[in-house]
């Protein structure tokens, strides 16, 4: 019960989680050899439909996880909920593609997983910006657990299900993502918060915030849209890109 109550309190204290800290180099570790292995044991999974239908039921438990206990706290524990507990950054929405896509394995919700997770998984692990609790506090737990869960489906998509990229699919996710913001700014303006960071940015602070509001909104417009476009183009030519890569490698050797 004490333990319940120390992962659940609502009292911020100003911690400010320490970057490359040793704990954040394992958590990368983590999130990554665990991709690894998804990716490794691809066929074997593929192949075998209850390692498949485990590994699917341990990323639906992920979400499903979180998702009751982030929810529980922004909503019955803190008294704005509203201002930061609805889905409305693109890590928190991959989480729902991402179920509803491991549930229904529909292709539209595996691509904007794919969109999403691969560079929302990677850029917050690399980059993180948690709630001033100090650990242990289930905010701590949940920022990772996003992370850790958008970024393996994501690679379970891409190496399991041989998720294949589309226009129709890469029209719909810039669709999606621009409504989604838009979306957001709305809420911000009426809950006077930060979804998607499009009143502040978490990085380059100091050069961002002297911008013209107008300007700022059309740089995050565009970032979101040029990091779809980006994970598509390189997945398109990735064969290409390989051996781009090797002939590199092989110079550089010589």
């Amino acid at each position: 019960m004490q333990l319940l109550k120390e992962l659940f309190r609502a009292q911020e204290d100003g911690f400010h989680f320490q970057a490359f800290s040793w704990l954040h180099i394992v958590l990368i570790l983590m999130m990554f050899l665990g991709a690894r292995w998804i990716y490794r044991n691809r066929q074997a999974i593929r192949t075998n439909k209850t390692l498949d239908a485990r590994i699917r039921g341990v990323l639906i438990a992920m979400i499903l996880f979180h998702q009751v206990t982030f929810l529980y706290f922004s909503f019955f524990i803190r008294t704005d909920g509203l201002a930061s507990g609805l889905p409305l950054y693109t890590c928190r929405m991959a989480l729902w593609t991402a179920l509803l896509a491991l549930i229904s394995k529909k292709e539209a919700f595996k691509g904007i997983t794919i969109y999403w997770g691969l560079i929302g998984g990677i850029l917050p692990m690399i980059l993180p910006d948690l709630m001033a609790y100090s650990w242990p506090h289930i905010t701590n737990f949940n920022y990772f657990l996003t992370h850790f869960s958008i970024f393996w489906a994501s690679v379970y998509f891409l190496g399991v299900d041989q998720y294949q990229f589309n226009q129709h699919d890469l029209n719909f996710s810039l669709a999606f993502v621009n409504l989604f913001l838009i979306l957001c700014l709305f809420a911000n303006k009426f809950f006077d918060t930060n979804y998607a960071y499009l009143s502040a940015s978490p990085i380059l602070t100091g050069s961002l915030e002297s911008m013209p509001r107008i300007f700022y909104h059309a740089l995050i417009f565009l970032a979101y849209n040029l990091f779809i476009v980006l994970v598509h183009w390189i997945f398109l030519n990735k064969e290409e890109l390989a051996v781009k890569w090797s002939q590199w490698k092989e110079k550089k050797a010589a």
